[in-house]
């Protein structure tokens, strides 16, 4: 019974997690682009590549910066959104305050 350990982890399982990391980190300059999207096609063509060398390791990382660049997508959408409810809401109550 031979037992395949990983040997080494996929490199771009480690460029997809620090990826995610940046894009949250940068979500309230460029809204994380192009980080997030980094992230998340790096990941998957790790998880790709590790799931096809078994001697390749790190597809926790993989997952995990997958994880991060989704996460940083819906921080932006939550921006987007709250930004459009309450700018137009805010717009509202000024249009109103004018009249009065």
């Amino acid at each position: 019974m031979t037992d395949t350990q990983p040997t080494q982890t996929n490199v771009l399982a480690i460029l997809s997690v620090v990826s995610g990391g940046v894009s949250l980190l940068t979500v309230c300059f460029c809204y994380g682009a192009p980080f997030n999207i980094l992230a998340i096609v790096l990941g998957a063509v790790a998880l790709s590549q590790i799931g096809s060398d078994p001697t390749q390791g790190g597809g926790g990382l993989a997952k995990a910066g997958i994880g991060l660049g989704l996460l940083s997508f819906l921080f932006v959408a939550l921006v987007v959104v709250a930004s459009v409810v309450f700018g137009v809401g805010f717009s509202i109550l000024g249009a109103m305050a004018d009249q009065m």
